[in-house]
């Protein structure tokens, strides 16, 4: 897969599968607002990547969240992956995607 990177890419790529590995770690411990910062950090790479790989992660770590579901501090991890889910199924830009949500 590396050859359909460019290097920066790859290095986005495996930086946001570390994080949302932390992130996972984090929540499995209750720790949610490291989580969410971590999980959060890494969407921002997922927005460069756009690795189906990485979403599927990160929807991991959203469902290793929903304990937390009524937190106000959920909110903007949740709203920023569901543009990103938006996004990548149409295969837009988030920035695009989030004007046609608007």
């Amino acid at each position: 897969m590396h050859h359909l990177l460019t290097t920066g890419q790859e290095g986005a790529h495996r930086r946001s599968i570390r994080l949302l590995d932390l992130s996972a770690a984090l929540a499995q411990q209750g720790r949610l607002e490291e989580a969410i910062h971590w999980g959060m950090e890494a969407l921002k790479s997922l927005e460069q990547t756009r690795s189906p790989r990485v979403l599927q992660r990160a929807i991991a770590v959203e469902h290793l969240l929903q304990p937390w579901r009524g937190e106000s501090l959920l909110t903007p991890f949740t709203e920023h992956l569901a543009q990103l889910k938006a996004s990548l199924s149409r295969g837009l830009p988030v920035s695009v995607a989030e004007r046609r949500a608007e």
